[in-house]
């Protein structure tokens, strides 16, 4: 019988070729950007640029977008596709810029059904594991199946969340001249209750972008467990 694939992991070291399918003139050119590996800090460097973007902004124009454009002038090596010219990063249009930073950023939370973790259990285990499925692209392939299982919280850490998602200063914690985004208060907080995880290469970190999205979603279906009953 023949060998299968292998399945494709995430590596959040490697660098990326991410696709676009450009359309001029009624026809299609097949391009790509190659971009170096983002790392966390620039990550949140770049949701405060973001902020910082919205706040100045007055009206909507193309300055809505900067913190995006300059992401991937930091991040591209390379374009291909394109025909060839010394100023390929200035001329570069910025609708291709942010399509490949959104492809970069992707990810998407699968619903609880289909994590394809279901069990032959019928007693509650309280110490078992929260499993949040979700997809993310990686040079332009959907990698499905990913996981990151949580243990459950304690009371001070949905706490810490709550504050969180109200933009309140977290219990017990010190206050810092350095403000922090959400994404990163959440990453912090979701590696404290992070147990295990799927679908990432050996030695590949796991970005702050896919914790952040797990984590809110881990904590907003353990409030969503208040509104559930059963009727016999």
């Amino acid at each position: 019988m023949p060998e299968q694939d292998a399945p494709v992991l995430y590596d959040a070291g490697a660098g990326q070729t991410v696709p676009l399918l450009l359309t001029k003139s009624g026809k299609e050119f097949r391009v790509s950007h190659t971009l170096n590996p983002l790392t966390d800090e620039r990550y949140f460097s770049f949701l405060t640029d973001t902020l910082d973007s919205i706040q100045k902004a007055k009206k909507l124009t193309t300055d809505f977008y900067g913190a995006k454009y300059r992401l991937w002038s930091d991040l591209v090596i390379s374009r291909q596709g394109y025909k060839e010219r010394r100023d390929w990063k200035e001329v570069t249009h910025q609708s291709d810029c942010i399509a490949v930073i959104n492809a970069l950023l992707h990810i998407q939370i699968l619903d609880d059904t289909d994590a394809n973790t279901a069990t032959d259990d019928v007693l509650f285990d309280d110490e078992s594991l929260s499993v949040i499925a979700f997809n993310a692209m990686q040079s332009g392939v959907l990698i499905s199946n990913m996981t990151h299982s949580f243990r459950e919280e304690s009371k001070a850490e949905m706490d810490e969340y709550l504050a969180i998602k109200s933009n309140d200063p977290v219990p017990n914690t010190i206050a810092s001249a350095v403000k922090l985004s959400d994404e990163e208060k959440l990453c912090r907080l979701g590696r404290k209750i992070l147990r295990e995880w799927t679908g990432y290469a050996d030695g590949s970190e796991i970005p702050a972008w896919h914790l952040a999205a797990t984590t809110d979603t881990f904590f907003a279906r353990q409030i969503g467990r208040m509104g559930k009953s059963f009727a016999a």
